[in-house]
């Protein structure tokens, strides 16, 4: 396989860049991001009333999504440690997400890290020695 089909832009030329960013950022990429914390939120903070809608019942483009209340009651306890749980799980792939995506937004920006030859072993000094 030739080198130049392992480069993304192999087809692209450098006057197609901006115009390629612009439609991107326009698309609004940063709003899943504020949902996804918005969503973390809504669980950690106000998982009763989140339960009440579950039960209630909700619709989206003819897909329903029911919870059934717990006949005996529920172990609250056991119920609160495991939201603690998704919470905790959540937070943190959520965080390694954006740092991986603003890990990419640099590099995606950056002109080094597209040169011909450039060595990925060089990426940490450079990104220290700018931040």
């Amino acid at each position: 396989m030739s080198t130049d089909k392992l480069n993304p832009d192999h087809l692209l030329a450098p006057e197609q860049f901006p115009e390629l960013n612009q439609a991107f950022y326009a698309t609004k990429p940063w709003e899943y991001f504020n949902y996804r914390n918005h969503l973390l939120m809504l669980a950690a903070g106000a998982s009763d009333q989140l339960m009440e809608i579950a039960q209630q019942g909700v619709s989206y483009k003819g897909l329903t999504y029911q919870e059934k209340p717990e006949e005996d009651g529920g172990d609250d306890e056991q119920a609160q440690e495991a939201r603690e749980r998704f919470v905790i799980a959540d937070s943190e792939a959520l965080l390694h997400h954006a740092s991986e995506t603003l890990l990419r937004l640099y590099l995606c920006h950056e002109p080094w890290s597209r040169a011909p030859g450039s060595k990925w072993h060089e990426f940490g000094p450079r990104a220290s020695s700018r931040f």
